[in-house]
């Protein structure tokens, strides 16, 4: 299909959304608009994935929006984004997990530092931008009291934690989960977290991955949960 803010070198455009000779077409071909994640001390920075498209970062509260997958290596994976996230205190950081069925070797978290000019690397791990599960919840959100606290969910790697902002990662159990939503609880977010995996049920820990206990099986379990703040 075709790919979600596909650019053209129109001359006939509105000012506003042009970038340098370059400006934004009409969206054509289908696609999702994932999620968006905003940083928490400048609420106008945000980050838009999207399922086919690749990844884009508004300044301006989504008055306007620019592309920045083109600082990902290139492949099907990394414009297919299941998830991103800003830093709640620093706007210029961010994680983004990619990846494809169909480009598996290319997947993983990618972080950048500066509002993604350039992207490294720090885990290697399979996601699905652009797979079955790709409209449920997230599997990667932050710990909702320590900012450089991140949980991600690859589907092949189970629970992982990382205490640097994605620098590294420790696991915390669930391997080959492929986790469809994943919450934190607000209240004990060490202790307490659920993750639906897929064709397994809906499992929660109260000892931060030291041992799981299933909530519902398959059929019954939720595709993606919200909690009550």
């Amino acid at each position: 299909g075709a790919l979600l803010g596909l650019y053209q070198n129109l001359s006939a455009a509105a000012p506003d959304r042009r970038y340098g000779p370059w400006l934004s077409s009409r969206l054509g071909g289908g696609g999702y608009l994932q999620h968006a994640s905003q940083c928490l001390q400048d609420p106008k920075r945000v980050v838009l994935s999207t399922d086919v498209g690749g990844l884009y970062l508004s300044r301006d509260g989504g008055e306007t929006w620019r592309m920045l997958h083109g600082a990902l290596p290139p492949g099907e994976a990394c414009t297919q984004v299941r998830e991103a996230l800003v830093h709640p205190k620093n706007p210029d950081w961010l994680l983004v997990a990619v990846g494809s069925k169909w480009d598996q070797a290319n997947g993983g978290i990618f972080r950048s530092t500066d509002a993604g000019k350039t992207f490294e690397r720090v885990l290697s791990g399979r996601f699905e931008g652009n797979g079955d599960t790709r409209g449920d919840g997230f599997v990667m959100v932050r710990h909702p009291e320590r900012s450089d606290t991140v949980f991600a969910a690859p589907m092949d790697k189970g629970l992982l934690r990382s205490d640097d902002f994605g620098k590294s990662w420790r696991t915390l159990g669930m391997p080959d989960s492929s986790a469809r939503d994943l919450v934190v609880d607000r209240r004990r977010p060490d202790e307490v977290i659920w993750l639906n995996a897929d064709g397994k049920g809906l499992f929660r820990t109260d000892d931060g991955g030291k041992t799981w206990n299933l909530q519902a099986g398959s059929a019954e379990a939720p595709r993606e949960k919200v909690q009550d703040p």
